[in-house]
């Protein structure tokens, strides 16, 4: 917009040399530049009552930033199924973890706990990989929400 504008300031013509923008503005306007925009715009920039994001909300911080331990991913066939296999394998061990199956494409996930701390979630991991030495090798701790 406001190159159009300098543009058509400019006035370019057949008989009128090509001049660039910055000497047009060096040597016309002595630095100088006025921009007219419409009045909608200039009340759309605005802030309303004070308020310097104009009405938008702020991103909310989510509290729920927690850690889980992830005790599978996989995306074969039979992936599913053998994130339901480790779920009750582990459930049955640890009855107060809480399971999270869930399909994130292309893979199934097993994600177990909520931990406020990684230090907590460290402890249960170290618990996991003395019970299940098989599923040692995929079991890590992952930042996600928790409940």
């Amino acid at each position: 917009m406001v190159l159009m504008a300098l543009m058509t300031a400019v006035g370019r013509s057949a008989n009128t040399p090509d001049v660039d923008i910055v000497s047009h503005l060096n040597n016309n306007t002595k630095g100088q530049v006025t921009v007219i925009a419409p009045d909608q715009l200039i009340e759309r920039l605005k802030p309303e009552n004070g308020d310097p994001n104009n009405g938008v909300p702020k991103k909310a911080v989510s509290s729920n930033v927690g850690y889980r331990i992830q005790a599978f991913s996989g995306n074969s066939a039979t992936a599913k199924r053998e994130a339901q296999v480790r779920e009750r394998n582990i459930i049955s061990r640890f009855p107060q973890m809480r399971p999270y199956i869930g399909y994130k494409a292309p893979s199934w996930r097993l994600r177990v706990g909520d931990f406020r701390t990684r230090d907590e979630a460290e402890e249960m991991l170290k618990q996991l990989k003395k019970a299940f030495p098989a599923y040692s090798r995929e079991l890590t701790i992952v930042v996600d929400r928790i409940n």
